[in-house]
């Protein structure tokens, strides 16, 4: 056992690693890069947690939902670029989404009473 067990997508970016996701459906493999799922609230789940909230995605997939995820060294082929939706906020009336996503919590209490009038 390695001195830091690696138990999370965070876990398997800081010692370089790459996940290799099998869907409990149909089987099908899909290799990817850890960090590409830093934009969503996966990336310090434990594995066995995000893996059964994965869907195999159509076309290509089958639409199952559960995954069983391995961590490899090196890919056999080039990984895929995680493409997870990311986290939305509500945007209040009358404001720039664009503003209200880059602004930090003082600047968003600015922007409301803006808005306010």
């Amino acid at each position: 056992m390695s001195p830091r067990p690696i138990r999370t997508c965070a876990d398997a970016s800081s010692h370089g690693f790459y996940l290799e996701v099998t869907c409990n459906g149909c089987r099908r493999i899909a290799i990817f890069e850890p960090g590409g799922f830093a934009v969503t609230r996966w990336f310090k789940l434990p594995i066995d947690a995000l893996g059964a909230r994965m869907l195999c995605q159509p076309p290509k997939g089958c639409g199952h939902r559960g995954a069983t995820i391995r961590f490899i060294s090196y890919p056999p082929t080039p990984p895929a670029k995680a493409m997870p939706k990311p986290i939305e906020t509500r945007t209040p009336k009358g404001i720039d989404p664009e503003a209200w996503a880059n602004a930090s919590d003082h600047e968003r209490k600015r922007l409301v009473r803006r808005a306010r009038g």
